[in-house]
């Protein structure tokens, strides 16, 4: 089940690059673990070279006060400088499939 989270401009603090994440639609996946799947919209940024990228990584979500927060791996953290003040991400998130675990079938 994959869930779109909305449209978001992308933060960034020291070395990290980061987004939140309302917690009423980050409770709806009932995991924190998740793979995000980021599709850049940069229109408004002097190099189009971005818009449309889609990038895809696993993620933890971390609460913070009444949203959650969604880090961005370090290896986009370049890009994240460049698009930050120019764009925004659509955000879709999906429980991420190595945390489901299959149930013993119960005996009776």
């Amino acid at each position: 089940m994959r869930v779109y989270v909305g449209s978001y401009k992308i933060r960034t603090s020291k070395d990290v690059a980061y987004i939140h994440i309302p917690a009423k639609l980050a409770l709806q996946l009932g995991t924190r673990r998740v793979r995000v799947f980021m599709q850049i919209a940069s229109r408004e940024c002097n190099n189009l070279a971005f818009h449309g990228a889609v990038i895809i990584f696993p993620a933890t979500l971390t609460r913070v006060g009444d949203t959650f927060r969604l880090k961005l791996p370090k290896k986009y953290l370049s890009l994240a400088e460049r698009i930050k003040d120019c764009s925004f991400v659509d955000v879709w998130l999906e429980p991420r499939l190595e945390d489901w675990k299959t149930k013993k079938p119960e005996h009776t």
